[in-house]
C-alpha cells in the first residue's frame, strides 16, 4: 500500500467553506428542523484519447456547488446552489426547510405514519481523510500521460494482427466538505483514474473485425462519506 498524502488541496482549502457551512445551519436550526446537513464538492475531470498513438482529443472539467440537506417535522428536505456567499447559503436552508414542510404535509394528509428517525452516530471533529495515491495525475504534464499512452499503444500496434489502437486515460480529482448540526465535520479527497486501451483486428480479405478492450475498474479507495 503507498503512503497516504496527508494534504488537501490547498485550492480547495481556500473557498469560503465553513461560512457557508456556518451561515446554511444556523439559518436552518433557526427555522426549526431537528438536522440539517451540508456539503460542498469540487470534482475535476479530465480526460485523453489517442488514436493509433495520436491525439485524437482531450478535455478538463471543473464542477463546483454544494446542497443542504434538513429533517423538519419527520421528513427531508433538499436544496443546492453555486453561489458561494452566506446570503445565498442560506436561501438554499430555506428552500430544504421549504421542500421538508411540503413532504411533511403530503406525508400527513396521506396518513403515513413513516417518519425520519435518525440512527445514533457518533460525532466527528474536525477530521480530513485523504485517498491512497503514489502520485496525483493532475501534478503530471499533459505531454508526459500522452507520451505513455502513445508507448503503449505502438507496443500494442506492433503485434501480429493488431490494425488499430484506442488508447485513453480518465483522471478524477474529488473533494468534499461535509458538515452537520450534530457536530460532525469532514474534508475529503480522492483521487481515481482509469486507463483503458482497445485493440482492433481487421481482416483486409473480407473486412471482418474483432476487438479487444482492457476492463480493470479504475481504482478508488473506499471509505469516504
Amino acid at each position: 500500500m503507498p503512503d497516504t498524502p496527508t494534504s488537501i488541496d490547498p485550492a480547495f482549502l481556500a473557498l469560503p467553506l465553513r461560512g457557508l457551512a456556518d451561515a446554511a445551519l444556523s439559518r436552518a436550526r433557526a427555522l426549526g428542523a431537528s438536522h440539517a446537513d451540508f456539503r460542498l464538492e469540487r470534482v475535476r475531470s479530465a480526460s485523453w484519447r489517442l488514436r493509433d498513438a495520436r491525439p485524437a482529443g482531450s478535455s478538463d472539467t471543473l464542477q463546483l456547488g454544494y446542497a443542504v440537506r434538513v429533517v423538519m417535522d419527520g421528513a427531508w428536505g433538499f436544496a443546492a446552489g453555486v453561489d458561494l456567499t452566506p446570503e445565498a447559503a442560506a436561501r438554499v436552508a430555506d428552500q430544504a426547510v421549504a421542500v421538508a414542510r411540503i413532504s411533511a404535509g403530503i406525508s400527513a394528509a396521506s396518513g403515513t405514519e413513516d417518519l425520519v428517525a435518525l440512527a445514533d452516530e457518533p460525532v466527528y471533529g474536525d477530521v480530513s481523510w485523504v485517498s491512497a495515491y503514489e502520485v496525483n495525475p493532475f501534478e503530471v504534464a499533459d505531454a508526459e500521460k500522452s507520451a505513455l499512452l502513445a508507448d503503449w499503444s505502438s507496443r500494442l500496434m506492433a503485434a501480429d494482427g493488431v490494425s488499430h489502437v484506442t488508447a485513453t486515460l480518465l483522471t478524477v480529482q474529488e473533494n468534499k466538505f461535509y458538515a452537520d448540526t450534530a457536530g460532525t465535520v469532514t474534508t475529503q479527497q480522492r483521487i481515481r483514474l482509469n486507463p483503458e486501451l482497445e485493440a482492433v483486428s481487421v481482416d483486409e480479405r473480407t473486412g471482418a473485425f474483432d476487438s479487444m478492450r482492457t476492463l480493470a475498474a479504475p481504482p478508488r479507495a473506499a471509505g469516504s462519506t
